[in-house]
């Protein structure tokens, strides 16, 4: 078959292809399992029929159907006719012909009885496609018992296909010329016994193996509607290099040549890029397996570990008996072996050790470790489990020492006068070692000491010390549990339950927890020295703490008698007293007693304080102590003032006007007025409350100092006292008043007196 059926209307033959009856039906007979084998055409560049395209794009219909085995023109020597019609199809763009056969100067049969002649063309290099696929059903139903799908079919006359006359004219891969080669039946018969079939939909892939020992041919063909257009993905490739040879997303064909590959099995990957359930055909000219399940590998030795001796590291691992070959890489090396073995580390460090097997479809499995080589025992986790104690106490010495040949391991300690003692450990758990003569005050300097039969050695240095005694006492406002822990540790020195409790502990810093039955309090390094006796108060927080908020739960500790450098302290609150979580804010006062005497202020604008709000729980870390409070804020009311001008009436003077003001909630009074009304809104900040450094609208210098400085120095220390100083200041200004009058008064009438005195007092003459 070829050129255009319709030779009235010649457009048709270059028309999208399904605008062709013809091509429906070679499609629905594809699809009811019968093989379709087209002549392209001979719309070449050089065509030698009336074409209405020629060159590229020029496959007539129906070859052009996806279904169809749709077939080149070449000469005897593989070279393609130039009146072969050329790929691609027109509008979707997938690769036509699929292949090639001989068609130049054919002796065929003429129209006359009885009689032949010599002809060229697409139509005599179909017949032999023809007639090889119908050799390949009747061998494939030989030996398989059943005949082959038009698209295996296909897939085996593709993947046999002879590709010199396309290599020598320049194409390596499936093209729009010669498609996958030229057709080859003896290789097709051989073919039919390399061949797989499956589904596959959108991110799944199908995996084969072939065994490839020359030019390799692999050729993956799906059946698809007129109107689909699934997308299939061919990858064939070794452990080096995967070749791919990507088609048109509308073409149902993908064929990938791998010319002088490496012999060797190699992997071949069906991939699903957009499909569901997609039935598909591969096949190759070298031979494919299934089995993609490597041979059993479980290695028992080396393992993920530290190494600490200078011996050979002994390879144990166990197998299903399936393999080819077994061989271990080592720091880069590898090295094959054919059971349990041994090697060997020269010098310290960190390596990588795997382990391979693979069987005779060269699937592999391996397993891997990474192992430390360290020459010298490896001591850890050394301590001293008192790093402070009074004289004649007991401290204990421990360590984990790793080492499969340790010969020793020592304790030597050095006393404040520079003397020492060294003894061995003893091995239980880990190693250990108690002390007890540590009747002299001052540091201990202790060495672990270890060495193994290879003569490695390695130590670790520790101290602790023996310091003077000191007077610990606490009474609490109620009962509280109490515990002394060794600085930086969670090692318990003492601890108690009640109101008051005594110690006799080293002079040093301690950690300390207190816990009562709402809150919990961490001291971190507080000084115990001499004779310190503290005293810890604790009580709730009640009343108003800022404005526009609510108090949620509140404490007052006061700590007195202690010093300490940081400080936590943990409580849990009733999440359902708070209505919006995003609105709570910590509080604290630093001058309490009873009641806040200066200015509560937030943990934003306290740097001494940082508070972290959790659900349902508060924890606070602070330099000092005093009153802390869990407010949530209320969310401000929206004021609206409203300014109305009415224009002045027969008989008035002149304008008048008034101002109302009111809350959002709140009736606006009515004001009759012939003139426009402008109604400015002024909002205040949702959450707004004093403390958060923004003077707001409704706050002032008396209201709220810490937000609304004032320039007035005088002012700004009366308007901030509280009504009560107020009151005082004034009784006693008064009073100054009073009393500089009196003064005054009481001045002035005794100078009067006097000066009334003199006037009046009888003048006498002395006369001896």
């Amino acid at each position: 078959m070829g050129g255009c059926i319709n030779s009235s209307n010649p457009d048709d033959c270059y028309d999208t292809c399904y605008d062709s009856v013809s091509s429906r039906m070679v499609e629905n007979a594809v699809r009811n399992g019968t093989i379709v084998t087209v002549a392209v055409g001979n719309c070449g560049p050089n065509p030698t029929s009336s074409c209405q395209e020629s060159g590229n794009e020029s496959i007539s219909w129906p070859s052009c159907a996806r279904g169809a085995i749709s077939v080149g023109n070449t000469n005897d020597n593989d070279v393609i006719s130039s009146s072969s019609s050329r790929g691609p199809t027109d509008g979707d763009s997938r690769t036509k012909p699929d292949l090639t056969a001989t068609g130049v100067s054919v002796n065929s049969t003429s129209d006359g009885l009885d009689s032949y002649q010599t002809a060229s063309g697409t139509s005599q290099s179909t017949p032999f496609v023809v007639g090889a696929s119908a050799l390949i059903a009747q061998k494939y139903n030989e030996t398989f018992g059943y005949f082959p799908s038009p698209a295996r079919v296909k897939s085996i006359l593709l993947s046999s296909a002879n590709t010199t006359g396309m290599r020598g004219a320049g194409y390596s891969q499936r093209n729009d010329v010669y498609g996958s080669g030229r057709l080859d039946i003896e290789e097709s018969l051989r073919v039919i016994n390399y061949t797989r079939n499956g589904t596959v939909s959108t991110g799944e892939s199908r995996v084969y193996r072939i065994n490839v020992s020359g030019e390799t041919r692999v050729t993956l063909v799906w059946d698809e509607g007129i109107t689909d257009s699934n997308d299939l993905n061919l990858v064939v490739g070794n452990l080096s290099t995967n070749f791919t040879n990507p088609s048109s997303g509308s073409d149902n064909v993908e064929g990938v040549i791998v010319s002088n590959p490496a012999s060797g099995y190699w992997t071949v990957y069906v991939l699903a890029a957009n499909s569901t359930n997609q039935p598909f055909e591969l096949a190759s000219n070298m031979e494919i397996f299934d089995d993609l399940t490597p041979p059993s590998l479980v290695m028992e030795s080396p393992q993920n570990r530290t190494y600490r001796y200078n011996v050979s590291i002994h390879i144990n691992f166990s197998t299903d008996g399936t393999n080819q070959t077994i061989w271990y890489d080592f720091n880069g090396t590898p090295e094959t072996i054919t059971g349990n073995g041994t090697f060997n580390i020269s010098s310290e460090g960190t390596y990588t050790f795997t382990l391979s097997t693979n069987d005779s479809y060269d699937n592999v499995n391996s397993s891997s470790v990474t192992l430390t080589y360290i020459a010298r025992p490896g001591i850890s986790e050394q301590s001293v489990d008192r790093p402070v104690i009074l004289p004649n106490e007991t401290v204990n010495v421990t360590a984990i020492i790793d080492d499969e040949n340790l010969n020793e391991t020592l304790v030597s300690i050095t006393f404040p006068n520079s003397s020492e003692v060294t003894a061995q450990m003893v091995n239980g758990s880990r190693y250990y070692f108690e002390f007890n003569q540590t009747g002299q005050y001052g540091r201990y300097n202790v060495t672990i000491l270890a060495n193994d039969t290879e003569g490695n050695e390695a130590n670790a240095s520790l101290q602790f010390d023996v310091k003077l005694p000191a007077n610990f006492s606490m009474s609490a406002s109620e009962n509280i549990s109490f515990f002394l822990l060794y600085e930086g540790t969670e090692n318990q020195r003492d601890s108690a339950t009640n109101s008051t409790f005594y110690f006799i502990v080293p002079e040093s810093l301690w950690d300390m927890e207190a816990n009562t039955s709402e809150l919990t309090l961490h001291f971190y390094s507080a000084n115990i020295s001499g004779s310190t006796d503290s005293t810890l108060s604790i009580s709730n927080v009640s009343g108003q703490v800022a404005s526009q908020t609510t108090l949620v739960k509140g404490f007052a500790v006061n700590l007195t008698g202690l010093d300490f450098s940081l400080s936590n302290m943990t409580f849990a609150f009733n999440q359902s007293l708070v209505n919006n979580a995003s609105n709570l804010l910590m509080y604290k006062c630093s001058d309490w007693n009873g009641t806040c005497q200066g200015s509560w202020t937030n943990d934003t604008a306290d740097s001494a304080f940082n508070a972290t709000i959790g659900d349902g729980n508060v924890s606070i870390v602070t330099e000092g102590y005093s009153a802390f409070a869990l407010v949530e804020t209320i969310q401000a009311a929206t004021t609206t003032t409203i300014s109305t001008t009415t224009a002045p009436s027969s008989g008035d003077s002149g304008a008048t006007s008034s101002s109302n003001t009111t809350t959002s909630t709140s009736t606006v009074p009515q004001t009759t007025s012939t003139s426009s009304t402008t109604i400015p809104e002024t909002t205040t900040v949702a959450g707004a409350y004093c403390g958060d450094q923004a003077c707001q609208p409704n706050e002032n210098c008396t209201s709220c100092y810490a937000d609304c400085r004032c320039d007035d120095k005088r002012a700004t220390i009366f308007e901030t006292a509280s009504p009560v100083k107020r009151k005082i200041f004034f009784a006693l200004l008064i009073l100054a008043v009073i009393s500089i009058f009196l003064i005054l008064f009481r001045l002035g009438v005794r100078d009067r007196i006097g000066r009334l005195t003199q006037k009046t007092k009888p003048k006498f003459k002395y006369d001896p």
